[in-house]
């Protein structure tokens, strides 16, 4: 009985340190919605240049005759020369992207993009109306800042000389994001003189404070941190791997190793067909029953290999898996050369077991094959009411109707799989945990 009062104690003590911490005040971060169009700019913060910052650029895609060639938009040069041509197409549809990679978490007051002119005629050229700005710590897991519909351009034009360039276009956040990842995503294209449509950039720049603070790192979670704690740690497993080819060391362990390179294969059973049976199954830690709300899956970076035809599915106890998502014909929303593929669920699922039972493979190279990256999950704490729900629903899922599920709060124990040394403005520490509950299930009319 102690032990358990103590227990208790102890969440109480931490949900109030939450709420604490997302209740306060922060100077610097005061009154910012990242859910609304802020665009202006609090004077702070100094641009993130390669010889200070680890910064690395990726592209959905380039020009064919130069495929580095978004390597220049980091090269922060005032020269029209200096540009970044995404790939051209016939329709103005079409949708590209640019992320910067700032090496470790910072605090970005704004960023600036630098168009491509004409310089015979002193335009820009091929500027997008419409395009969203994003960003994030760990990577795919994107919050939206400011998003524009029919951009209107500065388009001042600056002569030195015999060289002539665009003003940057500078986009303010009313204050600071914390973030390592940021992303312009691109549509409603602007065509050339050659009515080709596509994205013409020449920089991608952020204006920083150095690293971020613990605090403020707590900050960029405070939406989850004020409904539900987090769950972080999974077991991944699959269900083969292809270990046949010693070039390519491919292993299960890669699925998450947090090294975006390493890749996992599944076995090569027959490569001249699509259908398959494979899975990969994420268990929370100590089978703990939570609430999965998010997964992302990376791939090649092309996103050759990733599943066509796959579900997600769940257990509980060792049960029977039953279906919650499915998808078919599968093509990634942010783009076909996008490598990230986030799957966040409009109802969570409340279970111990996720599994991503892959029914149709796509092609890499000459061959049907599965190749994945990482897997990232994102969990909450699932309280009592939830685990009785999610029990309920399950069983009758699996055809058990004749059962009813109890939850035994007198053995709440409290599991603390983060112990976070987020201090706060006062010095106290912050425990970030998960509750696991013992569940019971009995048929309806036994005592």
């Amino acid at each position: 009985m102690k032990k358990n009062l103590t227990n208790l104690l102890s969440l109480f003590i931490c949900l109030f340190l939450v709420f604490s911490i997302t209740g306060c005040e922060n100077e610097n971060n005061e009154d910012i919605n990242i859910h609304e169009q802020i665009d202006s700019w609090d004077n702070l913060g100094e641009l993130a240049e390669k010889n200070k910052y680890d910064l690395k650029i990726e592209a959905s895609d380039t020009i064919s005759w130069a495929p580095t060639l978004y390597q220049s938009l980091i090269n922060y040069t005032n020269n029209n020369g200096n540009v970044w041509f995404s790939g051209a197409s016939n329709y103005s549809n079409v949708s590209h992207y640019i992320r910067l990679d700032l090496g470790k978490a910072v605090n970005v007051h704004k960023i600036a993009l630098k168009p491509y002119i004409d310089e015979e005629n002193s335009v820009v050229q091929c500027m997008p109306n419409d395009f969203t700005i994003s960003y994030c710590i760990e990577k795919g897991k994107w919050s939206e800042i400011l998003s524009y519909d029919n951009y209107q351009l500065k388009g001042n034009i600056i002569t030195e000389g015999d060289n002539k360039y665009a003003e940057d276009e500078e986009f303010g956040f009313g204050g600071f994001v914390t973030a390592r990842y940021l992303k312009v995503a691109f549509s409603d294209l602007t065509c050339d003189p050659f009515k080709a449509y596509l994205v013409k950039l020449c920089n991608f720049k952020a204006y920083v404070t150095d690293d971020a603070t613990e605090l403020d790192i707590a900050y960029r979670n405070v939406d989850e941190l004020k409904i539900s704690l987090s769950v972080e740690n999974f077991t991944v497993d699959a269900s083969s791997v292809n270990d046949a080819d010693p070039t390519a060391p491919f292993k299960i362990s890669s699925l998450s190793d947090k090294d975006y390179s390493s890749l996992w294969c599944a076995e090569w059973l027959n490569e001249s067909s699509p259908e398959c049976d494979e899975y990969i199954d994420i268990t929370a830690e100590d089978n703990s029953i939570v609430k999965f709300t998010k997964v992302v899956l990376y791939a090649n970076t092309d996103n050759s290999g990733f599943p066509c035809d796959f579900d997600f599915q769940y257990s509980i106890d060792n049960g029977d898996f039953v279906t919650a998502y499915s998808y078919t014909n599968y093509k990634n929303p942010a783009g076909e050369k996008d490598s990230v593929n986030v799957f966040e669920f409009s109802e969570p699922i409340v279970a111990d077991t996720l599994r991503i039972q892959i029914n149709k493979r796509s092609i890499a190279g000459n061959y049907y094959v599965i190749i994945l990256g990482e897997v990232e999950t994102q969990a909450m704490q699932a309280s009592t009411e939830d685990i009785a729900a999610g029990l309920e629903k399950y069983l009758s899922l699996v055809g058990i109707t004749d059962a009813e599920v109890f939850t035994d709060d007198k053995n709440l124990a409290v599991l603390f799989i983060i112990i976070s040394s987020l201090i706060t403005l006062s010095g106290v520490v912050l425990l970030i945990f998960s509750v696991k509950k013992q569940k019971t299930i009995k048929k309806k009319g036994d005592n």
